[in-house]
């Protein structure tokens, strides 16, 4: 672990909001159980019609603000493989377009998978007082392009802990997450609810940094 990236360029440490795509995400654990058990994946669309929401300082926009009758909608569209961003049709489409094209050509020059879905994010403060964004769970995913809409799908390999965060917090902070490593098994079972639990547990002496349970896909390189 002493080869482990620790500077603000890692995307695991530091989230460039402007090369992902953040997905509307009322039930993270929804999303993740469909994505185990749908072999098609997910047709990501654009934002719902009538969608008013404003984004944070970081970019991000939070689940929290939206309206019952947006978070139902939301939730029967994912129980029918149907994700929405939080963009425009033309933005979706341009920001899934990078997205895919980066994946392929890192898949051709290192032989490994990069795109991953976020489940989870942590909002986080330096010594500086700059605000970060860093993943928690990363799950491995690929696009498909069918009848001109973008689907995302799992790459039947193992979920990931996001080991560099958590090892950067542990060196530089002194924060350690009893029990976080074990709460995910090598066959994708985990208690997202629990995860997330375990890591407000250890960072009761952080009380500006949060957890959000929000949804993002991009290039992640470990």
């Amino acid at each position: 672990r002493k080869l482990l990236d620790f500077t603000m360029r890692n995307t695991l440490l530091n989230v460039k909001m402007t090369s992902t795509i953040q997905l509307m995400s009322v039930n993270l654990s929804d999303i993740a159980s469909k994505m185990f058990e749908q072999s098609r994946g997910f047709r990501i669309d654009e934002a719902p019609a009538g969608l008013h929401i404003e984004k944070g300082d970081d970019l991000i926009c939070d689940s929290m603000q939206l309206g019952m009758d947006m978070i139902n909608l939301v939730k029967d569209d994912i129980k029918n493989a149907r994700l929405h961003s939080y963009y425009n049709e033309k933005d979706t489409t341009e920001i899934l377009k990078k997205l895919r094209r980066s994946a392929k050509t890192l898949l051709e020059e290192n032989g490994a998978n990069s795109l991953y879905m976020s489940l989870g994010l942590l909002q986080w403060t330096d010594e500086s007082g700059v605000s970060h964004l860093a993943p928690i769970l990363l799950l491995p995913v690929e696009f498909t392009y069918r009848n001109q809409v973008y689907h995302v799908k799992w790459r039947d390999e193992e979920t990931l802990l996001n080991v560099t965060l958590f090892e950067y917090l542990k060196q530089t902070y002194e924060i350690e997450f009893d029990g976080l490593e074990e709460a995910i098994s090598g066959d994708n079972t985990f208690d997202l609810l629990q995860i997330f639990n375990i890591i407000r547990e250890g960072l009761v002496k952080k009380p500006n940094w949060n957890v959000l349970e929000e949804c993002m896909i991009g290039i992640f390189s470990f």
